[in-house]
């Protein structure tokens, strides 16, 4: 029996941006994430409705790394490595969750346009 599979890789980087407040000024956040690609089964089962997964925990089982991160730092003040204690870091600002969420499952995403194809 012949075996097929998809000749793209296994991960996929995207960007996250966006700004927060920070006193009374806003801090612009940009960073690129580092994933795992998942198969629309794979992508369907783990965030069906009644699935057992929290978005959270959805995230921290997928994303893989980062670049270009700022804003999580080290006792240093340095930018802090990707590891899952400062991802949760990351993950503690309010709405950043959906954020990831919506970049993740875009890049994720099939795309027919100029822009969605230099993405991934």
């Amino acid at each position: 029996m012949t075996t097929y599979k998809l000749a793209i890789s296994d991960t996929i980087e995207f960007q996250v941006s966006g700004s927060i407040p920070s006193g009374s000024t806003k801090t612009r956040i940009a960073l690129k994430l580092r994933a795992k690609r998942l198969n629309i089964t794979e992508y369907r089962e783990a965030l069906s409705e009644g699935s057992a997964i929290s978005t959270r925990e959805f995230l921290c089982e997928n994303i893989t790394g980062w670049s270009e991160q700022t804003l999580v730092q080290d006792e240093d003040g340095k930018p802090a490595a990707f590891c899952a204690e400062a991802f949760e870091v990351l993950l503690s600002l309010v709405g950043i969750e959906g954020e990831i969420l919506r970049a993740y499952a875009e890049a994720l995403a099939f795309s027919s346009t100029a822009q969605g194809r230099a993405k991934n």
